[in-house]
């Protein structure tokens, strides 16, 4: 059996910003912001942009046609760093350009609401097929952090991302390349145990539901075995995970004689599958295809150039990054499935973000 250690490789403890890299900072020039909107609004105008932009709260700003990851990003820097001093100081906030700034102060001047968007965010609120067991409202509320973990045949990766600031703090992977093709399931019960002890502690443990074989595969012997060994490593992290005082912090309200029975508070959830292959646009027909793109293209320079993905913005640390970037392709695509799902899981299921669920509906075919 291979040690832990040799099969994992960790990027770095801590990350920065999936959307913008914090190696530097691009300078705000505010002088020719200032003078353009000047020319633009009146002081008047200003002075209501401003009351709006920092005295509503994310559902009225949502009115403006403001995306969830901006109205994210401005929630984070009004709960850190106080009320925006000008306007202009909105552009330090991720996702944010001058022609998205503009276009949005104009709404607010014209008092311009989008009463459709938030008529859709209504339509969403019930998000039961899309994760499995039902989310508690309790639980969604007291979240901290959630652990994404990716599993297949290749090998293991998993992202620990916080709800504040959707912060990346965790990215590894185990590769199973070394590992035989068939392990007894005492050997699979071991390897369960070396990657749980590697996992980092959340709240919650996302894991994307296993695929249901096809009529057709099911006459298929290696396949069969493969997804049957998939579904019984998964079953015992399951397992683990819940019965672990270090990665289950609700085992310390549980009574011994309750350990043993349905009361065991459950921490591990499955997205729906396919779902975050779909939000990431790395679904073609009914084939998954690599999520390496998917992963860099979220990724924007300091221009401020946004991502046409649908997805809130995520910091992790810029040497992170480049950690990624100089693994090989097998490594990449661990990484990158479980960072995808833990972004899936936390725009879907925690912040509903109404852009990703436009996302996810299916698109007719004009005849």
């Amino acid at each position: 059996m291979i040690g832990i250690k040799t099969g994992i490789s960790r990027l770095c403890p801590s990350l920065g910003t999936l959307i913008r890299p914090l190696c530097s900072k691009a300078i705000l020039n505010e002088t020719s912001l200032d003078f353009s909107f000047r020319e633009q609004f009146s002081s008047e105008e200003h002075s209501k942009i401003l009351q709006t932009i920092n005295e509503s709260s994310p559902e009225e700003l949502s009115r403006y046609k403001i995306s969830n990851g901006r109205l994210k990003g401005i929630t984070d820097w009004k709960q850190t760093k106080g009320p925006f001093k000008s306007v202009g100081e909105v552009l330090e906030v991720d996702g944010f350009g001058e022609k998205a700034l503009k276009d949005i102060c104009k709404r607010i001047v014209d008092n311009n609401l989008c009463e459709t968007k938030l008529a859709n965010a209504r339509q969403y609120k019930n998000i039961k097929n899309l994760v499995l067991p039902e989310l508690s409202s309790t639980l969604t509320q007291s979240l901290e952090d959630v652990v994404a973990i990716h599993l297949d045949p290749s090998g293991i990766g998993w992202s620990k991302i916080k709800n504040q600031h959707n912060l990346v703090t965790d990215w590894e992977y185990r590769n199973f390349s070394s590992l035989p093709a068939k392990m007894l399931p005492s050997d699979a019960f071991y390897l369960a145990l070396d990657i749980v002890k590697a996992i980092p502690s959340g709240d919650l443990y996302i894991f994307e539901a296993p695929p249901i074989l096809s009529p057709q595969n099911q006459t298929k012997h290696g396949v069969v075995a493969t997804h049957n060994q998939h579904v019984e490593l998964q079953s015992m992290l399951l397992t683990l995970l819940n019965t672990s005082e270090v990665h289950n912090k609700f085992l310390e309200t549980i009574a011994d004689d309750k350990f043993y029975s349905r009361e065991l508070p459950n921490v591990v959830f499955y997205l729906k599958n396919k779902v975050a292959a779909r939000l990431f646009k790395t679904l073609i027909g009914y084939e998954k295809v690599s999520a390496i793109t998917a992963i860099t293209g979220i990724v924007k320079d300091d221009a401020g150039i946004v991502t046409l993905l649908p997805c809130s913005p995520v910091k992790f640390d810029c040497n992170v990054y480049t950690a990624f970037l100089n693994q090989s392709s097998a490594n990449k695509e661990l990484l990158a499935q479980a960072l995808m799902l833990a972004v899936s899981f936390m725009d879907l299921c925690i912040y509903k973000n109404v852009d990703s669920y436009d996302a996810l509906k299916p698109t007719r075919k004009k005849k």
